[in-house]
């Protein structure tokens, strides 16, 4: 089932006075309550750090789970790695070393499961800077050994549009929360939201996003960003789904100008010759083994991928793709399989390069082979090394006499992604794992 939960813009015509008197730039008087002159204060500071959340950059690690109904605990699903920055009201992705960042949304990158957007900056932005909220102050309590302010908001229905999404249909509804900061700073600390009057046919009794905020260390001084976000969604069947995401490698965009006075002519500088494009047939066979390595405790949906060719591929006797070419890729999909107690884990690539060409990629895998290092709680100091052999299943006695399988290529329902079957619930794919590919075309 998919699950999602999304945080648009609040667009509501009225507001408590003291923040209308905010937004206007009307000045502050003494003639209002201490707390309503904090709350402004705070207002128009986190204005100005959520104004510059535009020219940053983070990485996003989504760890996703599932307690099902009567569970004493999580069960870990996947892990999800994009980058995310602002622009305007919109938040917009790219896999971790994209080429750009698209306006697309998050389902375009992980299909099914929770999936929640706006994390990064909605919340925040649409709880401060639009006018949909009426506060009520909570006052100072102590927030995790530190000093803060609490204040309380509610959001209507009429002026939300927080909007959750489920197998069953679609709805905007109210919330409501609490934001702590701290009051000689005026650091936002936490914000936590509430879905509120959830439609029954929607099969859900609660909804969480929970958005821990700091500064930018090191690089960045005085950029408020968010550091990490819990979001869980309750299901009326007792489950519950929950993303734990952490924000690193945080970085600001800078534009750099130069202005030159005198006569002097500048030295053209010689530029490296673009490679150039190739188109590859379908039907090739193409032998290849990974270079990176991958390990249950840190892959995730977006990580890079990277193969090297490792047979000449010819065709009619003409040479297309040399010994040697590098492939990229990313893995694409990590499914928990159940029945088989392991992971099924996608890889797709998308582009080889090779001298000064380079051509996309699209291909189906048609075996595995190579070696996969075991990790079990009884062998992580000596990692048993289990054998592979084509696309059967290979398997030895573990150490402790539990039979232990490595992985198995599974065939793919999508076109261009690869799919093995990683056995356990800690593992690690080592480097050298060779694979076949048959390509697809362009």
């Amino acid at each position: 089932m998919r699950l999602r939960l999304s945080c648009a813009s609040f667009l509501s015509p009225g507001m408590l006075l003291l923040l209308l008197a905010a937004g206007a730039g009307i000045g502050l008087t003494d003639d209002l309550p201490p707390e309503a002159l904090l709350l402004a204060r705070f207002k128009q500071q986190v204005r100005q750090d959520v104004g510059r959340l535009a020219d940053c950059t983070c990485l996003e690690t989504i760890e996703r789970s599932v307690r099902e109904p009567g569970a004493n605990s999580f069960q870990f699903l996947d892990r999800v790695r994009l980058e995310v920055t602002t622009a305007g009201e919109k938040e917009l992705l790219t896999w971790p070393g994209g080429a750009r960042f698209e306006d697309w949304a998050v389902t375009s990158f992980v299909k099914g499961g929770l999936v929640a957007s706006g994390v990064f900056g909605s919340y925040a932005r649409n709880l401060f800077l639009n006018d949909g909220a009426t506060f009520q102050y909570g006052g100072p309590e102590e927030l995790e050994g530190r000093g803060a302010v609490r204040y309380d908001f509610r959001a209507s229905k009429l002026v939300s549009l927080y909007k959750l999404h489920t197998g069953s249909g679609a709805a905007t509804v109210s919330t409501k929360g609490s934001f702590w900061f701290d009051a000689g700073s005026l650091q936002l600390i936490r914000l936590d939201e509430f879905a509120n009057e959830i439609p029954a046919e929607l099969g859900l009794t609660g909804a969480l996003t929970r958005v821990y905020y700091g500064w930018l260390p090191h690089a960045v001084p005085g950029v408020l960003v968010p550091q990490s976000a819990d979001v869980e969604l309750r299901h009326s069947s007792g489950e519950v789904r929950r993303n734990k995401t952490q924000f690193a490698q945080c970085r600001e965009y800078r534009a750099e100008s130069s202005i030159s006075f005198g006569s002097a002519e500048p030295t053209p500088e010689a530029s490296p010759r673009e490679p150039a494009r190739v188109d590859l047939p379908a039907g090739l066979t193409v032998k290849m083994e990974l270079e990176s390595g991958f390990e249950s405790a840190t892959a995730a949906i977006g990580d890079p991928v990277r193969a090297r060719v490792v047979e000449n591929v010819r065709r009619g006797g003409k040479p297309i793709l040399p010994k040697g070419a590098i492939v990229t890729g990313r893995i694409r999909s990590m499914e928990r399989e159940a029945r088989a107690g392991g992971f099924l884990l996608g890889i797709e690539l998308t582009g080889v390069r090779w001298e000064n060409n380079r051509a996309d990629f699209r291909a189906d895998m048609l075996e595995a082979s190579g070696a996969a290092q075991l990790k079990k709680p009884q062998d992580l100091q000596g990692g048993n090394i289990i054998p592979l052999e084509g696309s059967a299943p290979s398997s030895m006695e573990a150490a402790s006499g539990e039979r232990a399988v490595a992985q198995i290529r599974v065939p793919s329902a999508i076109p261009g992604v690869g799919r093995l079957l990683v056995k356990g619930e800690q593992w690690r794919l080592a480097p050298g794992l060779r694979t076949v590919w048959r390509t697809l075309g362009p």
